[in-house]
C-alpha cells in the first residue's frame, strides 16, 4: 500500500513538472512556430497519459523500474523543451527577416520605377525634339513655297497676260482676215457729194416722260425720228413714214455684251459686240467683220467708225455745248450709208452703255 501510493506520489510531480514547463511554452509562442511547439506537447501528454497507465497496471513492478521510467521521461522532456527553443528562436527570428524581405522588394520597385522615369522622360524628350523638328522643316517648306510663289506671280501674271494678249491678238487677227466692206441698209440715203451732219438733243434723248426724240439737220430740221421701246429696243423712222429705216435690239441679260442689228422687216442684219482683244467694237454684216467703232471718251460720248478695208474714218460722233445745253454731233462721210452709221452710236448710249467700256480705245479686260 505505501509503495502504490509512493509511486502514485512521483508519477503526479512529474505531471506537475511537465505541465509548468508547457504552460510557460504557451506564453511565449504566437505564431505560426508556436502552434508546432503545442503540436509538441500533445504529444508529450500522451507519453505521460501512457506512463501513467503502464504505472497503473505494473503496480507490482519494482522501484528500479519507475526509476528506469523516470529517467526517460526526463530525456523525453529535455528533448522536447530543447525543441521548442529552437522553434522559438526561428519564429522569433521569421518576422525580422520577413520584413528584411519586404525592404529589399521596395527598394527594387523604387530603383525600377526611377529606372523607367528617368526612361520615360528621355523618351518624351526625343518626341517632342522629332515634334519640333517636323514643324520646322513643314514651316520651312510653307515659308518658302509662299516666297517662291509671291516671286513668282508677277512674273505668271505678266506671262499670262502676254499669253492672252497674244491669243486675243490672233483671234483678232484671224477676223480681219475675213472683213467685208461697210455694208449699207438704206442705199436711197446715201450723199454721194457731202457728208451727212446731224443733231440730237441730250435733254430730248434722255426724256423718261417719252420715248420719242427727233434727229435733227444742223439747221434744225427733222430727218429721222428715233424711238425707244421696252425691250431695248430703237427704232429709226423717217418722217411720215410707218416703217422703220433700221431696228437695233439689245439684250435683256446684262452679261450679253452685244447688240443685233435688223433691217425695217425686222430681218437679221448683223451685229455689234467688242473685239477679242478688247481694243474697241466691231460692226458685222451677217457674221462678218466690217467696221471698228473705237470709243475716245466715254464723258462726251466721243467715238469713230473705221472700215477694217481700206481704213480711215466713215463716221464720228462728239458732243458740245449749245444754248439749249449739250448737243450731239453726227457726221458722216459721203458715199457711206448714214443711217447704220447713226442707229449704232445712238444704241451704244440708249440701249448698251456698259459696251461703251469694252470699246474704249486701248481697254482690256
Amino acid at each position: 500500500m505505501l509503495r502504490r501510493r509512493w509511486h502514485s506520489a512521483i508519477l503526479l510531480h512529474a505531471v506537475l513538472l511537465l505541465d509548468a514547463t508547457c504552460q510557460d511554452q504557451e506564453s511565449e509562442c504566437s505564431t505560426q512556430g508556436c502552434q508546432e511547439l503545442h503540436m509538441h506537447d500533445g504529444q508529450t501528454d500522451l507519453w505521460f497519459l501512457q506512463l501513467y497507465q503502464n504505472v497503473s497496471l505494473t503496480n507490482h513492478t519494482n522501484a528500479s523500474g519507475l526509476a528506469h521510467q523516470m529517467t526517460r521521461l526526463t530525456k523525453a522532456s529535455s528533448a522536447a523543451r530543447g525543441h521548442n527553443e529552437s522553434m522559438a528562436g526561428q519564429s522569433s527570428a521569421s518576422p525580422r527577416l520577413l520584413q528584411a524581405s519586404r525592404s529589399t522588394s521596395v527598394l527594387q520597385m523604387h530603383r525600377v520605377a526611377a529606372t523607367a522615369s528617368i526612361v520615360f522622360d528621355a523618351l518624351l524628350v526625343v518626341a517632342l525634339a522629332g515634334i519640333l523638328a517636323c514643324f520646322a522643316i513643314l514651316f520651312k517648306g510653307t515659308w518658302s513655297a509662299s516666297n517662291q510663289q509671291s516671286r513668282n506671280a508677277p512674273m505668271l501674271h505678266a506671262t499670262r497676260y502676254s499669253v492672252d494678249s497674244k491669243k486675243s491678238t490672233i483671234a483678232s487677227e484671224s477676223l480681219m482676215a475675213t472683213a467685208v466692206p461697210p455694208p449699207v441698209i438704206c442705199p436711197e440715203l446715201i450723199l454721194l457729194n457731202s457728208e451727212a451732219r446731224f443733231r440730237i438733243e441730250m435733254k430730248d434723248l434722255m426724256d423718261e416722260n417719252t420715248n420719242y426724240f427727233p434727229i435733227l439737220s444742223p439747221s434744225g430740221t427733222t430727218h429721222f425720228e428715233a424711238k425707244i421701246e421696252e425691250g431695248r429696243i430703237l427704232y429709226l423712222y423717217s418722217p411720215g413714214h410707218d416703217t422703220a429705216r433700221i431696228i437695233i435690239q439689245a439684250p435683256r441679260a446684262f452679261e450679253i455684251q452685244m447688240m443685233n442689228i435688223l433691217d425695217g422687216q425686222g430681218r437679221y442684219f448683223g451685229k455689234v459686240e467688242a473685239m477679242p482683244d478688247r481694243t474697241g467694237l466691231l460692226l458685222f454684216h451677217k457674221n462678218k467683220p466690217s467696221v471698228k467703232i473705237r470709243i475716245l471718251d466715254i464723258s462726251t460720248y466721243s467715238m469713230v467708225a473705221e472700215p477694217i478695208v481700206g481704213g480711215g474714218k466713215i463716221a464720228t460722233l462728239s458732243s458740245s455745248k449749245t444754248d439749249q445745253g449739250i448737243s450731239l454731233r453726227c457726221q458722216v462721210k459721203n458715199g457711206v450709208d448714214p443711217v447704220l452709221c447713226l442707229a449704232a452710236f445712238l444704241a451704244l448710249i440708249s440701249l448698251k452703255p456698259s459696251l461703251l467700256e469694252l470699246g474704249l480705245s486701248g481697254t482690256s479686260a
